[in-house]
């Protein structure tokens, strides 16, 4: 694949609009409408770029002017969000404050799944603050406004805190999360299904003190089920808590 011409030194209005063009000239239709399922974001238009693209277009910003680039760019697709939610996630990697104030000037402009998973993603400066991701967790997630700020919370802490003793904290966030937003609980359900392999005790001891509600404990022992890193004869186990069918969204 080519190697996208946008390490610029400054970036320009006119080259954010070279930019939104070589997009659209990389869009497919059929795989747009292949995205626009899986995404299910009605408020925002799908191009039909794939993701390696995007992500080699993430790559040759971040060497250049990235701030310019952040600076200009607009959420006017789906693409353009991703490549910006990209970018913002490999500036958490500068040294402090610049690296996370980068991550969290992002946060606002996540409005989907698919958003906030690639950003958590590339937010891999964050793996190296774990004290720093734990505050940020806790404030998106017991305090922010907006269901995909909680959905970042949670996708953070699970991707940089399922360790030593942040481990309890992240699984009781997702415990402690308010329930009733779809995506929201399905964070809550994953986080608790990563945790299981080194923390399975924390976890069937949740589920058995029955503090989820039936949507988010029924997805959790859904995902345990189907996971292959979980033994047999925990499966067997764990199929015992599992609630009536009539439980949940």
């Amino acid at each position: 694949m080519e190697k996208p011409p946008f390490a610029l030194n400054r970036w320009q209005p006119r080259d954010y609009r070279a930019f939104v063009a070589y997009l659209r000239e990389r869009a497919e239709p059929g795989y747009r409408a292949f995205n626009a399922r899986i995404v299910n974001d009605p408020h925002c238009p799908l191009l039909g770029v794939r993701m390696p693209v995007l992500q080699a277009c993430a790559r040759a910003i971040a060497r250049g002017d990235w701030r310019g680039f952040l600076a200009l760019s607009r959420d006017d697709s789906h693409e353009e969000g991703m490549v910006a939610a990209l970018v913002a996630g490999r500036a958490s990697s500068l040294p402090w404050p610049e690296g996370v104030s980068a991550v969290e000037g992002h946060i606002p402009r996540v409005h989907n799944w698919s958003l906030c998973d690639s950003f958590c993603t590339a937010c891999k400066g964050l793996a190296g603050q774990p004290a720093y991701t734990w505050s940020l967790c806790q404030r998106l997630v017991q305090g922010g406004s907006a269901p995909w700020e909680k959905r970042v919370g949670l996708v953070l802490a699970m991707t940089y805190l399922l360790w030593g003793d942040w481990a309890p904290l992240a699984v009781e966030l997702a415990a402690a999360a308010p329930a009733g937003e779809y995506y929201v609980d399905m964070a809550r359900a994953w986080l608790l299904c990563t945790a299981w392999p080194r923390f399975p005790a924390l976890v069937e001891t949740l589920l058995a003190e029955g503090r989820l509600d039936d949507f988010t404990h029924n997805k959790t022992l859904s995902k345990l089920r189907d996971s292959r890193l979980v033994a047999p004869e925990e499966k067997v186990r764990l199929c015992a808590l599992r609630r009536g069918k009539g439980a949940g969204r």
